[in-house]
Formats: C-alpha cells, structure tokens, sequence
C-alpha cells in the first residue's frame, strides 16, 4: 500500500490540460519558465498607466508568474486577484480563477478558499470537465481537514460529473482528472482504514497515470 500510494501522491493534485474545459488551477500558468533574475526585474515593473484591458492583463500574468517563481505568494494572490477581475466575463467565470483559488488556499485564508471552491463547483458558466475537476480538489482539500463527510460528498458528485463527460476522453486533462478520482478516494479509504480498497484505488489511479504518460511519450517519437 505505502509504495502505491506514495507513487501516486508524487504527481501534482490538480494538473490538467485545458482542454475538454478542464482549467488547469496548477501551480503555474504558461509552459516558460522564468529566470530568478528576471522575475525580479519584472516585480520591480509598476504597474502600466492607461493601458488597455488587454496591455494591462498582460502585465499581471506575467507577475503572477514572477511572484510564483521567487515564492512570493501574497504577491502571486495581488496579481491573480487583478488578472481575474480582468478576464472574467459576466458569462463566464475567468479562465485564472482556479489559479486564484490554489494560490489562496496555499498562501492565503483556507476559509476564502474553501468558501471560493463551493462557489466554483456550482459555478454552472463552467463545463461539466471542469467542474468535475474542481470538485476532486475541492475534496482533497475537505480531507486534508479531516473533513471526510464534506469529502466523499465532493468526490461523489465529482463522478457524477465526470460521468457526463462527452466527446474525446482520451485527452490527457480529461485522464488526469480520473487518475485524480481514484487518487482521492484512496487518500479517503486509507483515513477510513479501508487499507485494501485504498490500495487498490492507489494502483488504478497510477496505472492510468503511467498509461497516460507512456501514450504521450510514443506520440513524440
């Protein structure tokens, strides 16, 4: 069980490629990374007078990811608040928001970000991917507080959306957000004291990850 369950907990919760309409709500948004020295030339950039929405928006992505990379998490929640105020629609949730809601519940209020999280899963601007996925980290992080009733409710409706999932789910966000199911209701089975069915859940959630990762290796050849 331990080797199961450590082999899966290795991935990062919650990465997932944004398609399907699964938002990614990872660590980091934009696949460069930044040089120390240059997230520190960008920090010390004000912020741009008169810009566009657009030129403006610009400015605090690239400082979230800045502040991301020299680990400064009070100024990552500044800039993702003022990015997500920027590109969010009044049809549409922005696409940051899952950025936003991670960054706080790491670096800033567990409260706001569990309030933000319920507020997300029943955000119905959302696709049913997306949704989905942020009810298995919505759970996770229920778990994490020992809150297992709060917990399995989570990862219950997550595989109801997930079940409604239609088109292509082969694509890698729409595996991920399975392998992260599964990797849930081990970590829930194992507080349970369910250690074979937490095994067990451990092993397919790792399967489909290596599955997955052994699929997009043979597409590069």
């Amino acid at each position: 069980l331990a080797a199961a369950v450590a082999a899966v907990a290795a991935w990062p919760v919650g990465v997932a490629a944004q398609d399907e309409g699964v938002d990614a709500a990872s660590d980091e948004v934009g696949s460069a990374r930044l040089s120390l020295d240059d997230a520190r030339r960008i920090l010390a950039q004000p912020p741009p007078q008169g810009a566009t929405p657009e030129r403006e928006a610009d400015y605090w992505l690239e400082r979230q990811r800045a502040a991301f990379t020299v680990g400064d998490g009070a100024a990552r929640i500044a800039a993702l608040r003022r990015l997500v105020e920027l590109t969010a629609k009044p049809d549409q949730a922005s696409p940051y928001i899952g950025y936003l809601w991670r960054e706080i519940w790491r670096n800033g209020s567990q409260s706001e970000a569990m309030e933000m999280g319920e507020k997300l899963v029943d955000d119905k601007s959302l696709g049913t991917a997306a949704r989905a996925a942020y009810l298995v980290q919505l759970g996770g992080d229920y778990a994490s507080l020992g809150e297992r009733a709060k917990a399995r409710s989570a990862l219950a409706r997550s595989e109801a959306e997930a079940a409604r999932i239609e088109g292509d789910r082969s694509s890698p966000g729409v595996v991920f957000l399975f392998t992260e199911i599964e990797r849930l209701r081990s970590s829930l089975l194992q507080q349970e004291g369910d250690f074979d069915g937490a095994e067990a859940a451990a092993r397919r959630s790792l399967g489909m990850a290596n599955a997955e990762v052994a699929r997009l290796r043979s597409m590069r050849g």
